[in-house]
């Protein structure tokens, strides 16, 4: 019985705690970022992941996450995702993440643009 509490505390915990790859971070307020894009990550997505842009803006590389079902998502835009490549020109705005990422999904004023068109 002793041996038996710490192991359901354990899975309880276990149980109940995000990984990083959980899409369940703190909302935090609306941001802008414009840059270029330096890589993108679609590998991810292949087993229920965001995507990830990383973009090089004036003041820092900035992530940018792409959820897998963007048709469950408000914003303009995100089904530019599978066409971008490195070195492409972009403004996104969305909400902004622990860890300084954007992510552009539940807002119909989140969007992807393409700059340059």
């Amino acid at each position: 019985m002793r041996l038996l509490l710490p192991l359901l505390l354990l899975l309880v915990v276990g149980c109940s705690s995000s990984g990083p790859t959980s899409l369940r971070l703190p909302a935090g307020p609306d941001v802008t970022v414009r840059g270029t894009i330096v890589e993108i990550d679609r590998e991810p997505m292949a087993v229920d992941s965001d995507g990830v842009i990383t973009l090089r803006t004036d003041e820092r590389n900035v992530n940018v996450y792409i959820p897998v079902q963007v048709s469950m998502c408000e914003a303009e835009g995100l089904d530019r995702f599978p066409a971008l490549a490195a070195g492409a020109s972009i403004e996104v705005r969305g909400q902004s993440l622990a860890g300084g990422g954007v992510r552009p999904c539940r807002s119909d004023e989140h969007y992807l643009r393409l700059l340059g068109e």
